[in-house]
């Protein structure tokens, strides 16, 4: 039985960033391209993102559902409660911004190749002053690729990113977006390695993230433990800035058809 977590991987805490032209996680991570094999999911995910130097980020919860319609459009949808704490500075509570998303299979045989059509909007609902969110909607849409081999399945992501609001392109901004990922799948468990991101029309800019995921499903529940080395390149003057995030969360995930 195949876990939703590539779904769900990396949930709010790892949405919030110093730049707006930074995506949100949740949208990049690595999507398989197979629409959920069960009619219905709902997941609750604990979360801790750290920044040297520069603050801690908390999640739990986060709520995450996820539902397939006729074996060919699988809808979800993801929610939690984040808690900022900045060196010098009063910690911060409150809502994260929404993600919904849906995918589309355009074909798909259960032991060889599927291909998915993904079109994602994160809601601007989080209060942005608090550092909570972007005040703005953002806007994902992409082609997913996937290959069983065995106990193995493959997958590759490319699609593009809409920061900002698209209808006034006031302080919008276009980012392309790719994701590959390695999930190997005996019995129970459930292994999974990925490396995804992000990169604007200026090549000097690139934002990428690697993760790992160990999971383990006992009936109709399952636990997943994952984490997340992120590195990114940003232009400062006349000289790139290289920074790095590690973060770690854990999510019990509920099928119960």
């Amino acid at each position: 039985m195949r876990f939703g977590f590539r779904q769900q991987i990396l949930t709010a805490v790892l949405l919030l960033s110093a730049s707006s032209a930074r995506a949100d996680f949740r949208a990049l991570a690595a999507q398989s391209a197979y629409i959920l094999p069960e009619t219905f999911q709902f997941s609750i995910t604990s979360s801790a993102l750290r920044r040297p130097g520069e603050e801690k980020l908390f999640s739990f919860p986060e709520f995450g559902i996820g539902y397939a319609v006729a074996e060919r459009v699988e809808l979800s949808g993801q929610w939690g409660l984040l808690f900022l704490d900045r060196i010098g500075q009063k910690a911060l509570g409150g809502g994260g911004d929404v993600l919904l998303s849906t995918k589309t299979a355009l074909f798909a045989h259960p032991k060889s190749w599927a291909a998915a059509f993904r079109f994602a909007v994160k809601l601007p609902n989080a209060k942005a002053y608090k550092g909570l969110g972007t005040d703005e909607a953002d806007i994902f849409y992409g082609l997913l690729l996937s290959q069983r081999t065995g106990l193995f399945e493959f997958s590759q992501n490319l699609g593009m990113g809409i920061l900002g609001n698209p209808v006034t392109g006031r302080g919008q901004e276009d980012v392309y977006t790719y994701a590959l990922s390695a999930n190997f799948k005996p019995s129970r468990f459930d292994f999974l390695v990925q490396w995804y991101g992000e990169t604007n029309t200026h090549p000097e800019y690139v934002f990428s993230h690697a993760a790992a995921s160990a999971g383990y499903r006992t009936g109709k529940v399952g636990f997943v433990f994952s984490g997340l080395k992120s590195l990114t390149t940003e232009p400062k003057g006349y000289q790139n800035t290289l920074g790095a995030d590690w973060g770690v969360n854990l999510k019990i995930e509920w099928r119960p058809m």
